[in-house]
């Protein structure tokens, strides 16, 4: 819909929100031949546009939330005078920030779970939304007030995929999603010990074989759990893509990588146990204490 004149004048408007769609696109290999002729899909994405008389002070933010108004995603917006466009892929914010799925393991080797997940890629996307209806909020410094909206989400029209079993399979990616969370805790942790090597071998050089065995151990730990971390994602996206339930063996490779995941952050919480036990022992303080983290399950 074309924006009114008034609307026009106001510092700033969000135009009418269109439906969504998720759709589920086959990808084959395509050999082109002469004469044949291509053309773009229409944007199946959601898609945000709003506008702005004056260009805006600074960034824009877009913020969508769930029915419940529980937060999903935030986007950045574009602060230039005019219309403006912001495209939602209809994913939640990612488990994985970018940094640390930047040096993520590729395909989550050492890890049983395999598949996917790379250096970034998968790893950076958070699960699909289901279909349903979601509230937008456009914050734009020196406007006063924020721009509300609500966007239509609808699931494929052409896939014979219930309701029921839709849920059933979110289930089971958004338990995926909290294992990948705890997991990225458990990344920082263990980097933050690795960092600390060399301080533990000079702190503890009284511990003598123990000590060298637990910085061995320290060491270790980290490629375990950006294996496990990334075997997660790769786990989940070859779910998504199919508009069914997951089958038996797709079951099975998230339960591996459930099962690295869940390994891997045991070994990290015994072994600050067993370093601060050490510490205690040796009556020092651990400036840079690391916290546990919870269980990847």
């Amino acid at each position: 819909e074309a924006l009114t004149s008034d609307a026009l004048k106001a510092p700033a408007t969000l135009a009418p929100i269109p439906r969504a769609r998720e759709m589920s696109t086959w990808t084959p290999q395509a050999w082109y031949g002469h004469g044949e002729r291509f053309s773009p899909n229409p944007e199946f994405d959601g898609v945000i546009t709003y506008y702005l008389r004056d260009a805006a002070s600074g960034p824009v933010s877009v913020e969508i939330s769930d029915a419940g108004g529980a937060p999903v995603r935030t986007l950045k917006g574009s602060s230039s005078k005019g219309l403006n466009e912001v495209t939602w892929d209809l994913r939640m914010s990612s488990a994985v920030p970018e940094e640390v799925a930047s040096t993520l393991v590729a395909g989550g080797r050492g890890g049983r779970g395999g598949g996917g997940g790379g250096r970034g890629g998968a790893a950076a996307m958070g699960p699909l939304v289901l279909p349903g209806h979601y509230k937008v909020a456009v914050k734009i410094p020196g406007v006063g007030s924020e721009l509300r909206g609500e966007m239509t989400v609808e699931g494929d029209p052409l896939t014979n995929f219930s309701d029921a079993d839709r849920r059933a399979r979110q289930a089971i990616v958004m338990n995926v999603y909290g294992a990948q969370k705890t997991l990225v805790a458990a990344h920082v942790a263990a980097r933050a010990l690795a960092a600390q090597s060399a301080d533990l071998k000079t702190d503890l050089a009284a511990g003598g074989a123990k000590t060298d065995s637990v910085v061995a151990r320290v060491q270790r730990l980290q490629p375990a759990i950006d294996a496990a971390l990334a075997a997660t994602s790769g786990a989940v996206r070859p779910i998504e893509a199919w508009s069914g339930l997951p089958t038996a063996d797709q079951r099975k490779q998230i339960d591996y990588a459930m099962e690295d995941g869940t390994r891997a952050v045991a070994d990290l919480n015994r072994a600050i146990a067993e370093i601060s036990g050490m510490y205690a022992s040796a009556h020092k303080t651990w400036a840079k204490v690391v916290k546990t983290v919870g269980s990847a399950k």
